[in-house]
């Protein structure tokens, strides 16, 4: 399609159907009139192609023979799931996102000890610590991503200012290696807007 100097194309056929290319408009036709021609512009035609694409790589991401759960460089590892909110307390963010936290604080809560400092934001948190005993960091963040309405996420970050990112706790068994991310994960991660933050440790 972006090497098409406009002329007329047949751009793929199968299964009683085909996609021909003219000018900017891609036509989808039936090959024994099973349903009427279809015409969709080239740039909403990639943008489905881009849509699919996307799930394919995350559907991809989480078959087993991606994961690696002795992961050869690690001693442990687990992640937490963060979200930070000025006018929703933490839990109406369990009631939105359905999920209970494994730990939060509220906003004015002392930090620590000497009650000298306050918390500037209400804060959720939810940790794969004592619920998955992989050592892949892949298989933690999945499980964070899975537990959680992720429409909702996405929707606290818009309607409500909420702060939110995937904080990592990773220790290294040697000085050597390091936790790695795929694809399909990366594409989940960066649809909700969710960085990756990672606390590496080494031994001593």
């Amino acid at each position: 399609m972006e090497r098409s100097d406009g002329s007329p194309v047949e751009l793929a056929s199968g299964n009683m159907s085909h996609f021909s290319l003219a000018g900017d408009v891609v036509t989808v036709s039936a090959d024994y009139d099973t349903f009427e021609d279809c015409d969709i512009s080239t740039w909403a035609f990639t943008g489905l192609l881009k849509q699919w694409r996307s799930a394919v790589q995350v559907a991809s991401a989480q078959l087993e023979s991606a994961y690696d759960d002795d992961y050869a460089t690690c001693a442990r590892t687990y992640a937490s799931l963060r979200v930070f909110t000025d006018g929703l307390d933490p839990d109406g963010v369990t009631q939105v996102l359905g999920c209970q936290p494994t730990n939060l604080h509220r906003k004015g809560d002392p930090v620590g000890r000497s009650g000298h400092t306050y918390r500037p934001m209400n804060g959720w948190f939810l940790s794969s610590k004592d619920s998955v005993s992989s050592d892949d960091l892949r298989r933690h963040i999945d499980w964070l991503l899975d537990r959680v309405d992720t429409t909702e996420l996405g929707a606290l970050h818009h309607e409500r200012d909420a702060q939110s990112d995937v904080f990592c706790y990773w220790e290294s068994t040697s000085g050597h290696g390091g936790p790695s991310l795929n694809p399909g994960q990366m594409i989940r991660l960066a649809d909700l807007g969710l960085s990756i933050n990672i606390d590496t440790y080494f031994p001593g």
